[in-house]
Order: structure tokens, then C-alpha cells, then sequence
């Protein structure tokens, strides 16, 4: 079988992006005492995704408060619901983009809102 293994890192990269996420949400409905000691799990995970994805040569990136602009390498799932897409900003990323050296490997998902977002141009 002839995988290539640049897609399988940035699918495995993305899909540990989101457990780390929701591992985080669910961080917060837990009793006090087990909050702490889950959330260090989620950010030490993500911590060695970001630096192992780094030795690779890639990054995730993710979108949420920013204003929206068809040149980010994102896909809005809900365009359809606004008649322009001026004054929109990203409400939550739900896939990260994935960059190689600089260049998009892989298109993130995004949910878009009305409303002021900040850019960082």
C-alpha cells in the first residue's frame, strides 16, 4: 500500500487537535480536584504535538476572533448564512489549518459570526 505519509501526519496532527479540545472542555466539568491535573494532560499533549509538528516542519493554526478574509486558508461552513462576507469574524475553528514550510497542507473549518474580530495582519 502506497500511504503518503504527509497526509496521515497532518489527518493524525488534526484529530489530536480536537481530542486535546475537547479533553479541555470536558476539563472543566469535572469535580474541582480532578480539573487541574486533566487540563495539564491536554496542554502537555498539546505542547508535544506543537513541538513535534515543528520538527516535521509544520504548524497548526487555528482562526477564532479573527476577522474573516477569504485569503485565510480556512473554510466557513456556514457562508451560506450571510448575505456578505464584510464585518464577519471566525467564532470557533473546528479543524486547525495545516501549514508545511510555510505553505497550507491542509484548509481548516471554521464557523463565522457577525461582528468586530481582531486582525492580525
Amino acid at each position: 500500500m502506497n500511504v503518503d505519509k504527509d497526509v496521515v501526519i497532518t489527518a493524525l496532527a488534526v484529530e489530536n487537535w480536537r481530542l486535546v479540545r475537547t479533553l479541555m472542555r470536558v476539563a472543566r466539568e469535572l469535580p474541582l480536584s480532578a480539573q487541574e491535573r486533566t487540563a495539564a494532560v491536554a496542554r502537555y499533549a498539546d505542547r508535544k504535538l506543537t513541538n513535534l509538528l515543528a520538527d516535521a516542519g509544520m504548524q497548526l493554526e487555528t482562526f477564532d476572533g479573527r476577522s474573516f478574509d477569504a485569503s485565510l486558508p480556512v473554510s466557513p461552513v456556514n457562508i451560506g448564512d450571510f448575505e456578505s462576507e464584510a464585518g464577519l469574524i471566525i467564532q470557533e475553528t473546528l479543524e486547525p489549518a495545516v501549514l508545511r514550510d510555510g505553505r497550507v497542507a491542509a484548509w481548516g473549518k471554521v464557523i463565522l459570526s457577525e461582528g468586530s474580530g481582531v486582525s492580525r495582519d
